[in-house]
């Protein structure tokens, strides 16, 4: 938990929490490893997570205009 808290706290994102804010927030949450091309979010829709990246790549995806009506989303890439 020590490696993960020092990560966080590396996040220019985070700098403004306090060592008690940023212990809270890392226990509740959870660390989950995705398969590539599991779809996380798409633009408009309400958000379940709030994630933040340590490790990997993440694709964001846009589509605009057209006549499909695609909407963005964001993938896990491999």
């Amino acid at each position: 938990m020590k490696a993960r808290f020092d990560e966080l706290r590396s996040l220019d994102l985070l700098d403004g929490l306090t060592d008690q804010q940023l212990s809270e927030l890392l226990a509740g949450g959870s660390e989950v490893g995705l398969r590539p091309g599991l779809e996380l979010f798409r633009e408009g829709e309400h958000a379940d997570f709030w994630w933040v990246l340590l490790d990997g790549v993440v694709d964001l995806i846009r589509y605009a205009g057209g006549c499909c009506g695609y909407r963005p989303t964001c993938c896990a890439s491999g």
